[in-house]
């Protein structure tokens, strides 16, 4: 099974980026402050037992949907409707893997079907929201 690419939404620099990788090795690099250690800082948070995000893991572009979901709460909204708004950071990761070795590794807990004629699996969507 094989990472090909990575889809991340909301996560501190990373507001809406997709990333493909290689087969063999992917080298991320850039300037300070354009999102290297997010891309690890997010995958790490998601994959490890003992994961917490902070308000600060959001994306600055999440600021007037918290905002959104501070003004419902002072109007009285439902608790669902409230929780409805409160932003999400989402992480997709997309492998491909072949059909004649069924055993999944580490992951095999969290593939759901897989399409034999895609070569992919389905994996759960992870959605965390800050923690309280």
């Amino acid at each position: 099974m094989k990472l090909k690419t990575t889809k991340i939404k909301n996560f501190r620099l990373l507001h809406d980026i997709s990333l493909q990788l290689e087969d063999v090795t992917t080298v991320i690099v850039g300037r300070n402050n354009c999102g290297k250690t997010s891309l690890s800082d997010v995958i790490r948070k998601f994959l490890s037992e003992r994961n917490t995000f902070e308000i600060e893991d959001f994306s600055s572009a999440c600021y007037d949907k918290f905002c959104a979901v501070h003004r419902a709460h002072l109007k009285g909204a439902d608790v669902e409707e409230v929780r409805a708004l409160v932003p999400s950071i989402d992480l997709r990761l997309h492998v491909s893997f072949d059909p004649t070795v069924p055993e999944f590794g580490p992951l095999r807990e969290f593939v759901i079907d897989t399409d034999v004629n895609l070569g992919q699996p389905t994996f759960f969507k992870q959605t965390r929201a800050p923690a309280d």
